[in-house]
């Protein structure tokens, strides 16, 4: 359940460099709400299992499966929208010699990019039932930290 207040960040940040266009965040809110009950029905699930039974076994397959996934759509669809809001406003203010954001867009999306690989080598890992996932899981939180405080720099 740790990767929730990254991905809260990163939604509010979508909002806010949206000029609190909720229509915008909706979707990965809603997308965001799912991975809490999945996270939750993890969490249950794990403590339910027998201690014979294996992680890759099932039903207790899926939940993780469905956590990760949820994951990975909130931040890379926030991440890519955010960039893109900084490259349109980027492109209308580069006819008034305002200023490039170009830097910024591209630090946002490196962030995101770093955050993305790791979770398709986690999901990759998991599918393959292999327990080499735990490394890469333990991982992915403080990578999923800091691509929170890189989508706002």
């Amino acid at each position: 359940m740790r990767p929730q207040w990254p991905k809260a960040q990163v939604i509010y940040r979508l909002y806010k460099v949206w000029g609190g266009n909720k229509f915008i965040c909706l979707p990965f809110v809603r997308c965001f709400l799912a991975s809490i009950a999945t996270g939750i029905g993890v969490i249950v699930s794990q403590t339910l299992r027998k201690p014979s039974q294996s992680i890759f076994s099932g039903a207790l397959h899926d939940w993780p499966l469905a956590f990760f996934a949820m994951t990975f759509v909130v931040n890379i669809g926030c991440t890519c929208l955010i960039a893109y809001h900084i490259l349109a406003v980027n492109r209308r203010t580069k006819i008034l010699n305002i200023g490039a954001l170009v830097p910024v867009a591209v630090v946002i999306v490196e962030s995101g990019l770093v955050y993305a690989v790791s979770v398709v080598i986690l999901f990759t890992l998991f599918l393959s039932n292999s327990s080499a996932y735990k490394i890469v899981q333990d991982m992915v939180g403080p990578i999923l930290a800091v691509h929170a405080c890189l989508a706002v720099t």
